[in-house]
C-alpha cells in the first residue's frame, strides 16, 4: 500500500489506496498474488477509465486507481508493479523485511524509456561487476555482456528516433465517443465534421513542414550515414 501511495502521491491519499484494495475483487488479485495462485505479478494503474475497444481517452477526465495481472490494461501515463521472486506457489512471508522476494518498480509515461533506465542504470552495472559465472567461461559470459551493450543501444538509438519523429495531435476523444455511438457514419454531427477536417489540415501542414526540414538537413552538406538514413526513413513513410 504505501508503494501505492509513494508511486501516485500526492495525488492519492492512504485512505484513497486502503479504500481501493478492501474492493472485493481487488483484495482478491491481491491475496492470490501473495498466496502464489495468479501470474507472479500485479500492475497498478492511476488514470482515467479506458473501456474495451476505446483507443482514445479524454486525459483531462478524473483518475481512477485499477490493478491488473498484466493480461488487460492499457498505461496512459505510468504505473508501478509488484512481482513475485519466489517459486509459482510458493506463499510470500509478509513479515520478511529486506528481502528480495517482493520486486517494486515503475513504469514512467515512456515504457521504452524506463526499460532502457532499468538496464543501463541496474543490471548492466550489477553484471559488470558479477563475478560468480559458475561454469561460463570467459568467452560466453563477455558474450552475454556484449549482447546486453548492443540490446541497451539499441533502445537509445529507438528512443532518439521517436524523440527526433513527428508526433500529430489525436482527434479530440470527445469527438470519437460522439461518432462511434452514432448507428449512421452519414448523419455525423456539424461539430464532428468541422473537428476532423481543421485536424487533417493541421496533420497535413505539419507533415509538409516536417519532410521540407529534412529535405534542408540533406540538401545542407554531409550529414553522415545516421543523417541519410534519417532522410530515408522520412521519404519511405511518406
Amino acid at each position: 500500500m504505501e508503494k501505492i501511495v509513494e508511486a501516485f502521491g500526492p495525488e492519492l491519499t492512504t485512505e484513497a489506496v486502503q479504500t481501493f484494495i478492501r474492493i472485493d475483487a481487488n483484495l482478491q488479485k491481491f491475496n492470490s498474488f501473495f498466496k502464489g495462485d495468479s501470474s507472479g505479478r500485479l500492475f497498478v494503474f492511476y488514470q482515467p477509465i479506458i473501456n474495451e475497444g476505446e483507443s482514445l481517452v479524454d486525459e483531462s477526465a478524473p483518475k481512477f486507481l485499477s490493478v491488473s495481472d498484466g493480461t488487460n490494461g492499457v498505461m496512459m501515463f505510468k504505473c508501478c508493479y509488484f512481482i513475485r521472486n519466489v517459486q509459482s506457489g510458493a506463499a510470500l512471508d509478509l513479515t520478511k523485511c529486506g528481502e528480495n522476494d517482493l520486486l517494486f518498480g515503475e513504469f514512467g509515461s515512456s515504457a521504452l524509456g524506463t526499460i532502457e533506465a532499468i538496464l543501463s542504470q541496474s543490471f548492466r552495472p550489477m553484471i559488470d561487476h558479477y563475478d560468480n559465472w559458475g561454469k561460463v567461461d570467459d568467452e560466453q559470459k563477455n558474450d552475454f555482456i556484449s549482447e546486453i551493450g548492443s540490446f541497451i543501444t539499441n533502445l537509445n538509438e529507438a528512443l532518439s528516433s521517436l524523440k527526433c519523429g513527428l508526433e500529430l495531435r489525436s482527434p479530440d476523444a470527445k469527438i470519437i465517443r460522439a461518432v462511434e455511438v452514432k448507428a449512421h457514419r452519414t448523419a455525423l454531427p456539424p461539430e464532428a465534421i468541422d473537428h476532423f477536417e481543421a485536424l487533417l489540415n493541421e496533420w497535413c501542414n505539419e507533415i509538409e513542414t516536417y519532410l521540407n526540414q529534412k529535405e534542408q538537413v540533406s540538401d545542407s552538406g554531409d550529414v553522415g550515414p545516421r543523417g541519410e538514413l534519417e532522410v530515408c526513413e522520412v521519404r519511405c513513410r511518406s
